[in-house]
């Protein structure tokens, strides 16, 4: 199981002072399993100061998992607006890499 995990006090660059909204969330979320799906950590608007760690191991985001085109069977997400957080669970049981089930955490 590889756990992939973005860590940031102002994940999104664009939402950084905004109020932490269940939409917000759901936003970064949903950019999250699109860039996964299509190998493309830039379709995420992350900030300078953003930490990508992969089994607590930290990575360049651009050569981590986030960069390689994983299909996608099933996500799911949970959304704290009091932490201002999502938990996002990714699940790749056909893909052709033993990725299987991974989780990712925003802190926004």
């Amino acid at each position: 199981m590889v756990k992939a995990i973005l860590l940031a006090g102002a994940a999104l660059v664009s939402q950084a002072s905004a109020a932490c909204t269940r939409a917000l969330l759901q936003d970064a979320a949903a950019a999250y399993v699109k860039a996964q799906s299509t190998g493309q950590p830039s379709l995420l608007p992350l900030a300078d100061n953003v930490t990508y760690a992969e089994n607590d191991v930290s990575l360049n985001v651009k050569t981590g998992l986030l960069s390689q085109t994983v299909k996608i069977d099933f996500d799911r997400s949970v959304y704290d607006t009091t932490g201002c957080a999502a938990f996002t669970e990714l699940s790749a049981a056909t893909n052709s890499h033993p990725y299987g089930t991974y989780n990712t955490l925003y802190l926004i």
